[in-house]
């Protein structure tokens, strides 16, 4: 687990809930008198891709469907474009098509 952000709770809350709309493991700790809330990656292995998407985040910059790209339906063969977390035809969830 990798602490990627540091803030005040709404907008942790925020770019978690972000961070998790883009298939990223995260989740937050609530501010203490130590510390402010902070944003977590949990898979080790999506850290870098976390690591852009706060920094894109931190800039303003447009942060989604990073490194998303249109994808085929393993199930139907529907072609669907980068949004998409599950083929719209048939439902078969976009992790499958991996």
């Amino acid at each position: 687990m990798q602490r990627v952000f540091e803030g005040d709770v709404a907008t942790v809350e925020m770019l978690k809930d972000l961070l998790v709309g883009e298939g990223i493991d995260a989740g937050s700790s609530p501010a203490s008198r130590f510390s402010e809330a902070a944003v977590w990656v949990n898979d080790e292995s999506q850290l870098d891709r976390a690591v852009l998407f706060v920094t894109r985040f931190k800039r303003g910059e447009p942060l989604k469907h990073l490194e998303r790209t249109p994808w085929k339906c393993p199930q139907c063969g529907e072609a669907l474009e980068a949004q998409f977390e599950a083929c719209w035809n048939c439902g078969t969830p976009r992790e499958a098509a991996v």
